[in-house]
């Protein structure tokens, strides 16, 4: 899972500097196609804290088995003192720090009836943009056929498995690990 969203993190925010990840198994028994059980043998579900080069930090959580109750199948949401924005695979919301509502009070017993969502406002685009799965085919193509530049090249595909390496190593040893000096 984690080479999937490097590149989306650290084209749009900057390189990660270290990790803290969990994972787990959160269905352990499945059931086939044709109604026979069988137990999973690999993990479903991670949990990374990401520390980028600026200092920030952020929480990707990825997994299998969860059901999707939000926007869109992918969420990305940063957070910064001007305000916060959400984007999906195809949406995008935004709310400012001045247009965050003051909760004054809150009881956890009585439901103060705030409806979070309907100050966020949607940010639209005049741009069309195409599937990134095609550009990305595009590319490779036009780099085979002509010897175009790839952006993607085989600097990205170790970074992607450092990554995941640091990810597992995290996972296993229960400690941040810096991408700089994953050597296992």
């Amino acid at each position: 899972m984690y080479p999937h969203w490097r590149y989306v993190i650290e084209g749009i925010l900057g390189s990660i500097r270290r990790v803290a990840s969990a994972t787990t198994t959160a269905i352990p028994e499945r059931i086939k196609e044709d109604g026979e059980r069988y137990r999973v043998d690999v993990d479903d579900t991670s949990i990374t804290l990401a520390e980028l080069a600026s200092g920030a930090v952020g929480t990707v959580i990825c997994s299998w088995a969860t059901r999707v109750r939000r926007d869109d199948l992918l969420t990305l949401q940063i957070d910064g003192t001007g305000g916060s924005a959400i984007a999906g695979l195809h949406r995008c919301w935004a709310q400012s720090a001045a247009e965050t509502p003051t909760i004054r009070h809150f009881n956890p017993s009585i439901d103060i009836g705030a409806d979070y969502r309907s100050e966020w406002k949607e940010v639209t685009s005049a741009t069309v943009y195409a599937n990134p799965y095609r550009i990305g085919w595009e590319r490779f193509i036009r780099h085979a056929a002509t010897d175009a530049p790839l952006g993607c090249d085989l600097s990205a595909g170790i970074r992607d498995v450092q990554l995941a390496e640091a990810c597992g190593r995290s996972a296993a040893e229960r400690k941040w690990i810096s991408l700089d000096d994953n050597t296992g």
